[in-house]
C-alpha cells in the first residue's frame, strides 16, 4: 500500500464553556452560523473534510502538502 502525505487539524473555540454559560442557545447558533459561512467552506475549498467534531471542536483533514494550494493554507485561514 503506497503511504499518503496528509494534513490533520484540530480547531476549537476559545472560551466555549464561558459562552455557554452565558447563553447557551445563541451560542449554538453562532457556532453553526460560523460553520456554514466560514469553516466549512474553507474546508471543502481546500480540499478537506471534517471527519469529528466534538462540541466546539472539529478534527479535519486535508490531502498533502505537494498540491497546487497547500492544505495548510486551509488551517491559517480558520486560524485568524
Amino acid at each position: 500500500m503506497p503511504r499518503r502525505l496528509a494534513a490533520i487539524f484540530v480547531a476549537d473555540i476559545v472560551g466555549y464553556s464561558r459562552l455557554m454559560g452565558r447563553d447557551e442557545a445563541g451560542t449554538l447558533q453562532r457556532f453553526a452560523e460560523l460553520r456554514a459561512k466560514l469553516i466549512d467552506p474553507a474546508i471543502d475549498r481546500h480540499s478537506g473534510r471534517v471527519f469529528k467534531s466534538m462540541g466546539d471542536a472539529l478534527c479535519h483533514g486535508s490531502k498533502g502538502w505537494g498540491e497546487r494550494r497547500p492544505s495548510g493554507k486551509c488551517g491559517s485561514i480558520l486560524g485568524r
